[in-house]
């Protein structure tokens, strides 16, 4: 091993809730613990943590939600919430930092972060990284129109409160790690931080736990459908409208497709599940819960195509890189960083535009290639995924990150950097 295991990096996370966050995050600590560091991982408790394939090997540190989580509905007991909230977090990280050799903070999401930059003044001794998921207000934003009465007047506060929290976060940590060329961006543009501030690492994935296990039994193949699949949060911005009306699409033209929808049954569903009733969809298309990496895995290798239908702000988009890993090709809608990703593998994967007639026009063309020129997107999809997004390769980078700002302490060591 090549490097002391008595160095401690510590992950910050607002919570283990199942998404795309505890997966990058889940992949960040595994690389790190079979490299002989010991990671520690603090975040408010969630259902990531029933799942024994999450955080393996890390010290778990999982705060209990607030007593008043379930009722901040005004902003005397918003306040409470988040008080409590900022102490559970300083409180754990005073225990930590008394007792482990801290080499590198690494923040993700924005209030865990806030309650240490603010109120603990001994982060300063430590580098800071802090990892840009996504531009939280223009993603809370992009719900309006979906919320309405005082639903929409608390989205525009809590938006406003998520600008300046971020950007905060954003500007206090040494170094901030995007996904994307779009991403870095967008951190300059919206949030003023300096170019060489910024490292574009991708995302990552650990590419051979995407392969089929030799003893797993052979698919029974369905030659009478084409099967699309989607999987993502139900949130407006995600596009499952243009998706449900593209697939309309498609069976209006007598393609023999079935869809498969899966994700948590939170966020907007209700919205999603409306334009799914009136376009009389229920005998094509499935919906599915939550799923575990191996169901992940099982239903993206089962899949003909994967479809990636968000209207705007994706910064990275890991179901991508992950359906490439099993060999499944994905058509997307030219938004965020989708076109960066496909274009690896092949342009004519990218919609013209965010329309539904578009995205049914591009699925289409894929459904219409003969058999020899799928199998070889099919195949350049897997070497993309290994050499571009697999881990092993992908991390080493973080790992020089660390390296390079581990002697890095105090509030001017970002200042010099602006």
């Amino acid at each position: 091993m090549n490097r002391p295991p008595q160095k401690t990096i510590l992950f910050i996370l607002d919570d283990f809730h199942i998404g795309g966050l505890a997966s990058f995050v889940n992949t960040y600590v595994r690389y790190f613990n079979d490299k002989g560091y010991r990671t520690i991982v603090i975040g408010e408790e969630g259902e990531s943590l029933h799942h024994g394939e999450y955080f393996i090997g890390s010290e778990v540190v999982s705060l209990p939600q607030s007593p008043f989580a379930a009722r901040h509905t005004n902003l005397f007991t918003y306040l409470l919430y988040r008080g409590h909230f900022f102490w559970k977090f300083i409180h754990a990280y005073n225990i930590i930092r008394k007792k482990e050799k801290i080499y590198v903070i690494h923040f993700n999401l924005t209030w865990g972060p806030i309650a240490l930059l603010l109120f603990a003044p001994s982060v300063y001794n430590y580098p800071r990284v802090i990892t840009f998921y996504g531009d939280f207000a223009l993603e809370h934003k992009s719900r309006m129109g979906v919320v309405h009465g005082l639903g929409e007047l608390r989205l525009i506060v809590k938006t406003a409160g998520l600008a300046l929290a971020q950007e905060m976060s954003l500007v206090l940590s040494s170094r901030v790690i995007v996904f994307s060329e779009y991403a870095k961006k967008l951190v300059m543009q919206r949030f003023r931080i300096s170019q060489k501030k910024i490292a574009v690492i991708a995302g990552s994935i650990n590419f051979h736990e995407y392969q089929l296990p030799t003893s797993a039994p052979p698919f029974i193949a369905d030659h009478k459908h084409i099967h699309l699949l989607n999987i993502s949060r139900f949130e407006n911005r995600k596009g499952h409208d243009i998706l449900l009306q593209a697939f309309d699409i498609l069976l209006k033209n007598k393609l023999p497709v079935r869809l498969t929808i899966c994700g948590p049954m939170t966020g907007e569903i209700y919205h999603v599940l409306k334009i799914y009733e009136r376009l009389k969809l229920r005998d094509s298309v499935s919906f599915l819960h939550a799923v575990t990496t191996q169901e992940k895995a099982f239903l993206m290798r089962k899949a003909d195509i994967f479809v990636m239908p968000s209207k705007e702000l994706e910064t990275f988009g890991l179901t991508i890189v992950e359906a490439f890993a099993c060999g499944t090709p994905v058509i997307g809608t030219p938004v965020g960083a989708i076109p960066e990703i496909l274009s690896l593998v092949d342009k004519r994967l990218i919609a013209r535009s965010t329309k539904p007639e578009h995205l049914a026009a591009s699925i289409a063309r894929y459904i219409r290639l003969d058999n020899k020129e799928k199998d070889r997107i099919k195949k350049k999809c897997q070497r993309v995924a290994l050499q571009y997004f697999d881990s092993a390769l992908v991390l080493k980078r973080l790992e020089s990150l660390y390296e390079s700002i581990s002697h890095q302490r105090g509030v001017g060591a970002f200042i010099r950097k602006q």
